[in-house]
Formats: C-alpha cells, sequence, structure tokens
C-alpha cells in the first residue's frame, strides 16, 4: 500500500468515525482529503455526499451522489438519497430518475415512496402517483405521510369519499388531528377560521422555486396586476413607505416599485422571501407573519398591498386591526379575496379561504377603515374554470 493510499484510508476512516459522532464539519474536512488522495473513490463520495445532506447542503451532494450511485457494485440506498437530495432541489424529474433506478415502486421503504409520488404529483401525474401510494402502503405498517398525500390527491381529483377515508386512516396513523380537520373542513361545511400553525409556511416553503412559473403559467393568476392597477392616484412623488404584505415571489413588487419611494416585503416563507431577495426590487424584506409583523410596530406605511395573503389567513378582524394600526393618516390598504355568497367566511374545496363582501365592510368598520373601492374581478383560472373575486381598497381615517 502506498503513503497516498494509506493517507486516503486514514483519512476516510476519520471521517466515518466523525460522522458516526455527528461531528460533521470534521467529517467533511478529512472525506475531502481523502477525495484528493483518492480522486473518484466511491465510498469517499458517497460518505462525503451523504455528510453535505446532513448539513442540508443539498446542490453541493447532489452530484457527489449521482457519481457515487452509478458505480459498480453501489450501494442502492445512494438511489434513495440522491432521489432525496433532488426532491430537496426541487428536481422532480430528476427525483423520479432515481428512485425509479432504484427498483420497482413496491420496494420501496415508505419515505421513498413519499418521495416519488410527491415527484410525481409536482410532475402532474397524479394517477401515477396514486399507483406507487397504493402498492407501498400494504406492505408497511400505516404510514401517515403517504396516507395524507394519497387523501390529497384523491381530494384534489374530485374523488371527496376516498379521500376523506384517507385522512382518518392517516390520523389514526399519527397525523396531526388539526391538519386533518383543516382538510376535512374544506370538503364539508367549511367552517374554520385560521389554517393550523406551520401549514401556509410548509406550503410556500415547499413550492417557492416553481410557485411563480405555476400561479402565473398553469392558473393564470393577474391578482397582482389588477390590483396595483386599482389603486387610487399615487401622492405626488409616489408612496412614501409601501409594504407588500405576503410579497411571495415579488411579482407584486415588481408592479409597484415604480410608484413607490420605499418599498417592503414581508412573507410567512424564507424560501419565498429569498426568491423575492433575488428579484431586487425591495428595500427591506422580512420572513414574519404577517399579524405578528404588524402587531409588532414601528414605521407607518402610506400604503399597504396583500395579493392572495387573505385566502390562506381565513378570519380577518385580527389582520383588520393589525393594519389600521402600521397606516399612516389616509393611508391605504388594498388586498385581493376569493368571495363567497352570504355575510361570513368559509374554506373552500381547494383549501383557500372565501370571504363574502359584507364580513370584509364589517371587519374593516370595526377596524376603523373606510372603503374606498370594491371592484369584483377573476383572480386566477383553476381546472379550466374563473375564480371570482375582488380588489377592495380600505382607508385610514386622515
Amino acid at each position: 500500500m502506498t503513503t497516498s493510499t494509506n493517507d486516503a484510508r486514514n483519512a476516510f476512516l476519520q471521517g466515518l468515525a466523525h460522522f458516526e459522532a455527528g461531528r460533521l464539519e470534521p467529517a467533511e474536512q478529512a472525506f475531502r482529503l481523502a477525495l484528493s488522495l483518492a480522486p473518484g473513490r466511491p465510498s469517499v463520495l458517497s460518505n462525503l455526499g451523504l455528510t453535505l445532506m446532513h448539513q442540508a447542503r443539498w446542490a453541493e451532494a447532489e452530484p457527489l451522489l449521482a457519481q457515487a450511485s452509478v458505480t459498480e457494485g453501489a450501494d442502492p440506498g445512494l438511489k434513495l438519497s440522491l432521489g432525496e437530495c433532488r426532491c430537496q432541489l426541487q428536481d422532480w424529474p430528476g427525483a423520479i430518475a432515481a428512485y425509479r433506478s432504484y427498483g420497482p415502486a413496491q420496494t420501496l421503504p415508505p419515505d421513498a415512496a413519499h418521495g416519488l409520488a410527491f415527484a410525481l404529483r409536482c410532475c402532474n401525474q397524479a394517477d401515477e402517483a396514486l399507483r406507487v401510494i397504493n402498492q407501498v402502503l400494504p406492505r408497511h405498517p400505516p404510514d401517515a405521510r403517504l396516507l395524507l398525500l394519497a387523501a390529497d390527491l384523491q381530494r384534489s381529483a374530485g374523488r371527496l369519499t376516498e379521500a376523506r377515508s384517507h385522512y382518518r386512516h392517516a390520523q389514526a396513523a399519527g397525523a396531526d388531528p388539526a391538519l386533518v380537520g383543516f382538510y376535512l373542513a374544506s370538503m364539508d361545511d367549511g367552517r374554520v377560521d385560521a389554517p393550523p400553525p406551520g401549514y401556509v409556511e410548509g406550503l410556500f416553503d415547499e413550492y417557492a422555486r416553481d410557485f411563480e412559473q405555476h400561479l402565473v403559467g398553469t392558473l393564470g393568476y393577474v391578482a397582482h396586476q389588477n390590483l396595483v392597477q386599482g389603486l387610487p392616484p399615487a401622492p405626488a412623488g409616489g408612496w412614501a413607505r409601501a409594504l407588500d404584505l405576503g410579497c411571495g415571489t415579488g411579482l407584486v413588487g415588481a408592479a409597484l416599485r415604480p410608484l413607490c419611494r420605499q418599498l417592503d416585503g414581508v412573507d410567512l416563507s424564507r424560501q419565498m422571501v429569498e426568491r423575492s431577495r433575488e428579484r431586487g426590487v425591495y428595500d427591506r424584506l422580512e420572513a414574519a407573519e404577517a399579524c405578528e409583523f404588524l402587531e409588532r410596530g414601528g414605521e407607518r406605511y402610506d400604503l399597504i398591498v396583500a395579493a392572495d395573503v387573505l385566502i390562506y389567513i381565513g378570519a380577518l378582524e385580527r389582520l383588520m386591526q393589525a393594519a389600521r394600526g402600521r397606516l399612516a393618516a389616509g393611508g391605504v390598504f388594498g388586498f385581493s379575496v376569493e368571495t363567497c355568497e352570504g355575510d361570513g367566511m368559509r374554506l373552500g374545496a381547494d383549501l383557500r379561504f372565501q370571504h363574502a363582501p359584507a364580513y370584509l365592510r364589517r371587519v374593516a368598520d370595526a377596524a376603523g377603515l373606510s372603503v374606498l373601492r370594491e371592484q369584483p374581478g377573476v383572480v386566477r383560472a383553476e381546472q379550466h374554470h374563473r375564480v371570482p373575486g375582488a380588489f377592495v381598497y380600505l382607508r385610514a381615517p386622515g
């Protein structure tokens, strides 16, 4: 054994010891040293890739795992790790290929089956995703994540009886009762005031990379443009201080930027905030829940806008009071909503809240905000149907 080979082996063994003890940074350093002494060694590539995965450094881990997984005699489990890594990178076709290369769907462990089914759903292959889940479920103890995903796929396809059954089985397998109750309410009477904690943040973190293409390209979303176009005329010199509440990827911010001297953005999802930061249209950005951000206090805004935000909040009494507290004298609060009949609010089958115009006027009045304008309009297309909504503009007392 040459000195170089011996040194590579020693560095590799040190890396293993560090990794097994949870010391990820020293493990990475040792594996990188071993790789420099023994380039292309599959065992080093795979362990360095796994170490980077444990640090959530998915983009760095992916090429190492991809290279290691195709070498002769490679551990088949590397293909599952590669699939997970690509899911984290939202490379859905790549994730499908990695999971498929492991073997037939029924041989996948539940976590990998969930990754494959989720990637298939993101590639608009919902029926195939359900087939994968149905092949795996009978071979393992009830798995809450797989059952929830199956229920969601059934609900989206309009098969509500099957969806209810899967949701109830998911709860029996340990799924969060509040989350299951939220889903069930969307298919029944819609009587729920707010989404369960963590639901909205997780939803948008999950879809941050593909969100804008799906929203604008697939759903024909135009609410951001219509909301800005319907604003009252800006004061001379533009709005001095404006806030994009629930800024997402910055669609509203891009339209609003020419009208503002200072533009801030806030969103519950950190992934969305990072996407907004790439757009470069905001003076300040922060990841925070909308009401908590407003209630924290600070400078007052001449304009607050919220496009496609209230549909994920539900009851609006707290939001209206919080917005009123951060508006300058005569300031404007403009937002879009999906509407429903009656005088209240409800959770729709698409897991978005709908608000009746009478309810909006009532909560605005209770917060001391007057209605400047209510403009009915379409906010998006959903499964080839136009979703009715409204663009509402309120003013704080002068």
